[in-house]
């Protein structure tokens, strides 16, 4: 609506270049736009482009823009609402108005993180990252870009599997190694299995997720889970892939 009102009244100044040079008055019930136009700058290239033809204008004329309340009463404000309306439903000659750039910067974002959430869902493999990222999060990704190298490179490595853990060890080096989990001697040693529902790692896993277990989807935050690759037993796996 703003648009559209700032583009009338930038329509309306080149048409009345035409005019007898006389004195003009714009009459406009639309308090925003006034405002835009009075600006020291402009916010968008639509209100520029109506201050450039509001100053051609009054080159040679003298050019006044003044407030009218509307749905008063006033038949000339209430014809050009009328006319409005009808525009509004296809009626009349189009006019096509320019995007803020507020508008496209939202659209173009909005279509991106679409297009990529699409694509994560669909590329086939990072089994151990999708635990943890079902979809682009850039809010979990700051937060993360926030602390120093050292602690993104292990965070990285460790929710994306390529680590010193045994069953990505396994995976490198092939059935010489034993990937099963030098904590608990139960389960295949990768991180979901440390983080989520290792037996040796339960006290850890209360005290910072409060919580025994961590199921399909947990919630978690950045904090946390720098916290539980920090703690000095986890370090080492994750460093050396040692124990001790």
């Amino acid at each position: 609506m703003f648009q559209a009102e700032v583009w009338a009244i930038k329509q309306a100044a080149e048409r009345l270049n035409n005019a007898p040079k006389d004195s003009v008055f714009l009459f406009v019930d639309s308090q925003a736009a006034l405002m835009a136009l009075d600006a020291s700058t402009a916010e968008t290239g639509t209100v520029q482009r109506c201050v450039e033809a509001l100053n051609e204008l009054g080159l040679e004329r003298n050019v006044t823009l003044r407030w009218v309340k509307s749905h008063v009463g006033h038949d000339l404000n209430e014809l050009a609402d009328s006319l409005a309306k009808e525009g509004s439903n296809g009626v009349g000659p189009m006019t096509t108005l320019p995007l803020p750039r507020t508008v496209v910067k939202t659209t173009v974002n909005s279509y991106t993180r679409h297009i990529w959430e699409e694509r994560w869902r669909e590329i086939v493999g990072h089994r151990q990252t999708k635990l943890w990222y079902q979809r682009p999060d850039e809010g979990k990704s700051n937060k993360l870009l926030q602390h120093n190298r050292h602690t993104i490179s292990i965070f990285v490595q460790f929710i994306t599997g390529f680590n010193l853990l045994g069953y990505h060890q396994r995976n490198v080096k092939g059935p010489a190694v034993d990937p099963t989990c030098r904590l608990c001697l139960e389960e295949d040693e990768d991180a979901w299995h440390l983080i989520a529902d290792c037996p040796a790692m339960v006290a850890k896993r209360r005290e910072i997720f409060y919580q025994n277990w961590l199921g399909n989807n947990p919630s978690w935050s950045v904090s946390q889970v720098v916290r539980f690759i920090s703690m000095s037993q986890m370090n080492r796996l994750l460093s050396t892939g040692k124990v001790e």
